[in-house]
């Protein structure tokens, strides 16, 4: 977290291509069409390559978004950080995801996170409510729902902004890997010599 970044209020940040299915952007601007009805700050930045064509672009016309979802990619890391700073919050709309790694970094900078339940990232986001807000795979109403809720309350926000990053720094730093992979090894080394002695 850095206070001196300032957040920007109704910005949305997803870290995602637009040419691939399974990370779920087309459910996020279906998402944010519904969101806009209620809340018209509300907008995307999605951090990835802009398709010219295909159903998010068709969509993002459709539904007359050109003005609320901004494309960015080729930024540096630093970048990359204080936009997600910036944003009020985080989502990680996938179908699927074997870990993700979008959501812990959105949950260290202390953002808040909205998430699908897809594949593992509830091993990541954790609990629903507790660390960020979880929804189904593939709902765009549940999608923006969620997402209604964090933008609509500050208090909610800092809440899951807090546990997200107490969870990320209790459980995915490299330290936290570090001694996880040197336990694995020592009960390995000892499970081992138990069988030699038999």
């Amino acid at each position: 977290p850095d206070q001196a970044v300032a957040e920007v209020p109704g910005r949305i940040v997803t870290t995602s291509s637009a040419d691939v299915p399974l990370k779920g952007l087309i459910h996020l601007i279906e998402a944010l069409a519904k969101l806009r009805t209620e809340n018209p700050d509300a907008h995307l930045v999605v951090v990835g390559k802009r398709a010219e064509d295909g159903p998010v672009a068709a969509a993002i016309e459709r539904y007359g978004l050109a003005g609320a979802v901004e494309f960015v990619k080729g930024i540096s890391d630093a970048e990359l950080v204080d936009l997600v700073r910036s944003a009020q919050v985080s989502c990680v709309p996938s179908l699927y995801e074997g870990f993700s790694l979008p959501a812990a970094e959105a949950m260290a900078t202390g953002t808040a996170l909205v998430a699908t339940t897809g594949g593992a990232i509830p091993e990541v986001a954790g609990a629903d409510g507790e660390t960020c807000l979880a929804v189904p795979p593939g709902d765009a109403s549940a999608l923006a729902a969620a997402l209604g809720r964090v933008l609509g309350d500050p208090v909610l926000r800092a809440r899951l902004g807090d546990a997200g990053r107490a969870r990320v720094l209790e459980r995915f730093t490299w330290a936290k890997a570090a001694q996880g992979t040197a336990e694995l090894y020592r009960e390995a080394v000892a499970r081992q010599g138990a069988g030699a002695r038999r």
